[in-house]
């Protein structure tokens, strides 16, 4: 009980001064982002999620559960065939998302992916990769760690949207890109701090093993996410910006 007390105070209280600190930063944002700025942005990070899970194949759900089953090398390269099978189905979805961002306009919705297309499939991109990296450390039981990680990703994040978007005035633009830049370099220390838990050839086997524990709650999953963005999209169709802007 008290190794559990102890990881779960680490855990929680790197996420608490996570939060704090994006907090804080809240009012100087709002004096450079406008109020349907701010709900294009939560329409991108509703996107974002959604696009997240779909690449993911909830495969964090299957490793959680495969991880302690296994010997060190497998459960390894469970993990490396994990995270080359969604960059795979990521590369195959930044084709899509492009093709039907030129193509479609609904009330706004698809203008917005098309306008800042590239900018979303980087935040993605990065989205992805981060939350990957942060759940291996997790499984690693790595509570100081994790917290860290927690910390320096609001600290990242919140540095280059100082600068993108306070002292820039980039908008919705710099926004998600400080995002996506702040989470990429987070990704890569973390890479780089366990490099060594990712020297191992991926494995077929290891991949369907953790992909028939994935894919049973992954329907679940995608439809929370879907949800989401169909309740954006309403919002959109029926409200005007102002409003929008407020909901959010």
């Amino acid at each position: 009980l008290r190794g559990l007390f102890f990881d779960t105070a680490i855990y929680s209280g790197g996420r608490l001064v996570a939060q704090v600190l994006s907090f804080c930063l809240l009012p100087l944002y709002t004096r450079y982002i406008s109020i349907p700025e701010f709900a294009i942005i939560e329409l991108v990070s509703v996107y974002t999620n959604f696009f997240t899970c779909l690449i993911g194949l909830n495969l964090t759900s299957g490793v959680a559960r495969y991880y302690y089953e296994v010997s060190k090398t497998e459960r390894l390269a469970n993990n490396i065939s994990s995270l080359c099978i969604s960059f795979l189905l990521f590369t195959v979805l930044v084709i899509v998302i492009i093709l039907i961002g030129n193509i479609y306009s609904f009330k706004g919705v698809y203008k917005i992916l098309s306008d800042h297309k590239y900018l979303i499939l980087f935040q993605v991109f990065s989205v992805f990769l981060n939350n990957t990296l942060m759940f291996h450390v997790q499984i690693m039981k790595k509570p100081i760690f994790f917290s860290i990680i927690s910390i320096l990703n609001i600290l990242f994040t919140s540095f280059f949207t100082i600068y993108y978007v306070v002292y820039l005035h980039e908008g919705v633009s710099g926004f998600i890109f400080s995002k996506a830049i702040g989470l990429l370099i987070v990704s890569i220390l973390i890479i780089y701090f366990i490099y060594r838990e990712f020297i191992t050839r991926p494995s077929v086997f290891a991949a369907k093993e953790v992909l028939s524990f994935s894919l049973g709650s992954f329907p679940g999953m995608l439809f929370v996410k879907f949800r989401s963005v169909l309740d954006r999209n309403l919002i959109i169709y029926f409200l005007n910006d102002f409003s929008l802007g407020v909901l959010s």
